[in-house]
């Protein structure tokens, strides 16, 4: 494809750029759908507003169609609030909340930079299967047909099996394993999302049914993720599931000892925890965005030093008998409050801005 957006003029040079969307798949309303795509691009044509409509400035973020206070940025698939430049997070069904309406992150992004087309059943497509790289260069918009064939399929339906004969006789091929166990007159068992799947010991490998060893794909959230059976799986949780048994309550968590979550895991740096010791956990190796070093000045003029307000808190408890707040110590701390527990804090680097939210700048 020439060009990310399409900046011809004509209906020929459309057809063009449309058709190019579509050269990896073959579905059976293909042609319908690039010309129902070309049309509706085509009608945006001389339009007041372009399409898509940049940011003063910037080639990588476009405003939203329906809120201009918003902005996508379409090389790193995210959506931010433009004044305070905020990252709108999206939740585990990809949805985001925009003025109290939840919306799919992608359909915005992808309304953002190319029209709709009038046509059945039309949802933004990710071309390379990933639901969670919404990069504008890996969307567009998808019939139901086109959403059937671009769609992962489960290893045991579309890998090759064959069948050893008795010697002199040659080797027969059948389409996929399935086909191949019912036709020697056995049952396929596929009741299992994770049967035939095996866990390494070391850098968080899993070996597939097939033979093949994935590490998965890393995550927005950090983690490393692979699909089995059209389901999406945390490989540390499988780890952890493979060398220190199933957990015993559903509330029980797969915790990363070291406090590293961002990287493939080895099985003895994992472990099962509660919640309550995970979270702490998180607080006491840094993880967590709430951990940021305090400075507290006390009652006698003199300051002291803490590496969270979690420590402060539990420090005044244990060795002051006083009761302090992590909560209203971050209150005091970003400026909301002028003293707690008549004393006042402060972040140990000086600023007063809360670190929990994200921003579209920071590296």
């Amino acid at each position: 494809m020439a060009s990310l957006f399409f900046d011809g003029d004509t209906e020929e040079e459309c057809v063009a750029w449309v058709s190019a969307l579509y050269e990896d798949q073959e579905f059976k309303d293909k042609a319908e759908l690039i010309e129902a795509q070309v049309r509706a691009i085509m009608l945006t044509k001389g339009q007041s507003r372009p399409y898509p409509e940049f940011l003063t400035g910037s080639r990588t973020r476009v405003y939203l169609r329906d809120d201009i206070a918003y902005a996508f940025d379409i090389e790193r698939g995210l959506i931010c609030n433009i004044a305070t430049k905020q990252i709108i997070q999206e939740n585990k069904n990809h949805k985001i909340k925009i003025n109290g309406k939840a919306r799919f992150v992608h359909n915005e992004e992808l309304r953002a930079c190319i029209p709709k087309p009038d046509h059945p059943q039309v949802s933004s497509d990710h071309i390379n299967r990933d639901h969670y790289d919404h990069r504008f260069e890996n969307l567009r918009w998808g019939s139901a047909s086109l959403q059937s064939t671009n769609q992962h399929k489960h290893e045991s339906n579309v890998t090759p099996s064959i069948e050893a004969k008795k010697a002199g006789e040659e080797w027969k091929l059948y389409r996929t394993r399935k086909v191949f166990v019912e036709q020697i007159g056995l049952t396929y068992d596929s009741n299992s999302v994770k049967q035939g799947h095996k866990a390494s010991e070391r850098k968080g490998y899993i070996r597939r049914p097939n033979g093949c060893f994935t590490q998965g794909t890393k995550g927005r959230s950090g983690y490393y993720n692979i699909s089995i059976r059209g389901s999406r799986h945390k490989v540390h949780i499988l780890t952890t599931n493979a060398f220190h048994g199933l957990k015993t309550s559903e509330k029980m968590q797969a915790n990363h000892k070291r406090g590293v979550f961002n990287g493939p895991a080895d099985a003895a740096d994992l472990g099962w925890t509660t919640p309550s010791e995970n979270a702490q956990h998180a607080h006491d190796t840094g993880l967590t965005s709430s951990m940021r070093a305090v400075v507290v000045t006390l009652n006698d003029g003199f300051t002291q030093r803490f590496n969270s307000g979690v420590e402060a808190a539990r420090w005044f408890k244990e060795e002051k008998g006083v009761v302090v707040q992590q909560g209203h110590i971050a209150a005091a701390c970003n400026g909301k409050a002028k003293t707690h527990g008549k004393m006042t804090w402060a972040y140990a680097d000086g600023t007063k801005e809360s670190k929990k939210r994200k921003f579209i700048d920071d590296e």
